[in-house]
C-alpha cells in the first residue's frame, strides 16, 4: 500500500443469526404415533368387515349346497327302499316285463289292423307265413359290459309251416352290427310251427353289450328268417316298405368307469374364488 492511500475505515456489519432447527416435541411424536396406529388399525379392521362378509356370503352358499344333498340323499334312500320292496318288484314286472302274479291274467290290447312290423308276406294263393309284431320292451339306457332284456309279444295270421329264428341286433349310426343274439323264436317251449293264428306269443331275449363299446346311442333291430335258407323276411312297417329288418326303439349305452375324481386343489380354488380355475 502507497503512502498516500489512506486506509478505509473497517465497516461493522451485524452478524448474521442463524435459525436453530425446530424440535418436535414429544406431544408430536405421540399424535403421531396415535394417528399411525390408528390408520393401521382402520385398514385392519376394514379388510377383517370384507373378509367376513366373504365368508358369511360362502357360508350361505354351502348351506344351501348342503340342504339340497340332504334333500337328495332322503329322495334316494326312500327309493332305494322302495326299490327293494315287493310293490317296486311288482310294477316292473306288470309295466316293464309285462308279467303276472299267480291268478293274474295278463291283457295286452291288439289291434285290429295296426301293427309295430310286419314280417312276411301273404303269395297269390294267399298263404304264406306272416308274423306280426305287436308289443316289444327294452331298457332306454345301459352300461357297457351289461345285459339287455329284450321282450317281443308276436301273433301271426296263421299257423307258420316252418320254425323261424329271430335276430335281435345292435346297431351304430352307420349301420354296423356291434351285438346280437339270434335264436329260434319260442314261447315257452312251443317254437312258431305250433303257434296259433290270432294268439299273443311272448319271447325274450339277452343281448349281452361288449364292455370296450363306446358310450353313444345305439339302435335296435330284427331280423326273421328260416335257418333252411337264411333268407330274411321282408318287413313292413308304417310308411315304410322293402326292408329286410326292422329298427325298432334307440338304446343310450354309458361308459361304466367311474368319473374321474376332482383335485384337491380345484376345490379350494372353488371355495376361495367362487369360479372354475382358468387353466
Amino acid at each position: 500500500m502507497s503512502e498516500n492511500q489512506t486506509p478505509s475505515p473497517e465497516i461493522d456489519r451485524p452478524a448474521r443469526r442463524r435459525d436453530r432447527p425446530r424440535q418436535v416435541s414429544s406431544l408430536q411424536i405421540l399424535f403421531a404415533s396415535i394417528l399411525s396406529v390408528g390408520l393401521l388399525l382402520v385398514i385392519n379392521f376394514s379388510g377383517r368387515i370384507a373378509r367376513g362378509q366373504q365368508m358369511d356370503t360362502e357360508r350361505k352358499r354351502l348351506q344351501a349346497t348342503i340342504d339340497v344333498l340332504e334333500q337328495q340323499r332322503i329322495s334316494l334312500e326312500e327309493q332305494r327302499a322302495y326299490a327293494a320292496s315287493d310293490s317296486s318288484v311288482i310294477e316292473w314286472a306288470h309295466t316293464e316285463s309285462k308279467q303276472v302274479l299267480d291268478g293274474e291274467v295278463l291283457i295286452i290290447p291288439i289291434p285290429a289292423v295296426t301293427s309295430i312290423a310286419t314280417f312276411g308276406e301273404e303269395d297269390n294263393t294267399g298263404s304264406g307265413d306272416v308274423f306280426m309284431l305287436r308289443e316289444y320292451s327294452v331298457p332306454e339306457s345301459i352300461s357297457a359290459g351289461s345285459t339287455i332284456s329284450a321282450s317281443f309279444w308276436w301273433t301271426t295270421s296263421d299257423v307258420p309251416q316252418r320254425d323261424y329264428t329271430l335276430s335281435v341286433m345292435l346297431v351304430d349310426t352307420s349301420g354296423e352290427v356291434v351285438a346280437q343274439h339270434g335264436r329260434p323264436m319260442i314261447d315257452g317251449n312251443d317254437t312258431t310251427s305250433t303257434w296259433q293264428p290270432n294268439t299273443l306269443k311272448n319271447d325274450t331275449y339277452r343281448l349281452t353289450i361288449p364292455v370296450t363299446l363306446r358310450p353313444g346311442t345305439y339302435q335296435l333291430r330284427l331280423e326273421l328268417y328260416w335257418t333252411g335258407d337264411n333268407v330274411r323276411l321282408p318287413v313292413e312297417m308304417e310308411d315304410v316298405r322293402d326292408l329286410t329288418y326292422a329298427p325298432l326303439a334307440r338304446v343310450r349305452v354309458i361308459s361304466n368307469e367311474p368319473e374321474p375324481e376332482t383335485p384337491n386343489w380345484h376345490l379350494w380354488w372353488n371355495l376361495f374364488f367362487d369360479r372354475e380355475p382358468p387353466f
